[in-house]
């Protein structure tokens, strides 16, 4: 049985497709933010510029991908099968109960300010737009990292809300991911959290990560509330 071409595979109803030959101006926003989706497969339909960027940030996410060229000159679709985890990274994750509807959580949870309570390292947030941001950071010194936001609403009610962030230059890499699930629980609503880092400065993360999670433990009700 011979495998399927990219372009048959687009048709599925498990891939996400997103043209970036449609799209003027800046699209690494996009890109981070098309990685976060719910869906087990992504296609990109991209030129030269928009293929740097997606080899980047599959190669660090460990995202396993294939090219077909089309006819047209310059122009690549692009296959990736996305992990649930980053592979090699220093991760840790929490679960907490909170006696509040998991909706009105989300909503307070797509908040990227909310961040800034149990990640100190974070120290400012511009708008870009809906969804996309720069943040401050303090890696161990001030670096500025584009950070996309991706909410998905699943059943139960179930919601997943996703914050990427991701930079490289000659001397740095930054990739940091911080995943919460909220669901339907008996005494509310129950918050799942993990933490992800990779990147330059791999040893400053573990003591880092574990104090965020404790963070976020200790100041939760300030943080929804």
């Amino acid at each position: 049985m011979r495998d399927l071409d990219i372009r048959e595979v687009s048709t599925m109803i498990n891939v996400k497709r997103v043209d970036l030959t449609k799209v003027s101006g800046e699209i690494r926003f996009l890109v981070m933010k098309t990685l976060l989706t719910a869906k087990p497969i992504v296609v990109f339909r991209t030129h030269e510029k928009g293929k740097k960027i997606i080899v980047e940030l599959c190669e660090i996410l460990d995202f396993p991908y294939r090219e077909e060229l089309e006819e047209e000159k310059g122009i690549s679709l692009i296959e990736i099968k996305r992990e649930m985890e980053v592979s090699d990274a220093i991760t840790d994750k929490v679960s907490v109960i909170a006696n509040f509807s998991p909706s009105g959580i989300a909503n307070r949870l797509t908040n990227p300010s909310i961040l800034l309570s149990f990640i100190p390292e974070i120290r400012g947030i511009k708008d870009v737009s809906p969804s996309y941001y720069f943040f401050t950071v303090n890696w161990p010194n001030k670096i500025t990292v584009p950070f996309v936001l991706h909410k998905i609403k699943g059943y139960g009610p179930k919601y997943i809300i996703r914050y990427l962030g991701y930079t490289k230059s000659l001397t740095r890499t930054f990739l940091l991911k911080i995943d919460f699930t909220v669901s339907k629980n008996s005494k509310g609503s129950k918050i799942e959290m993990t933490e992800s880092y990779k990147g330059s400065f791999m040893f400053l993360a573990d003591d880092k990560i574990k104090k965020h999670i404790s963070l976020f433990k200790e100041k939760l009700h300030s943080i929804l509330f």
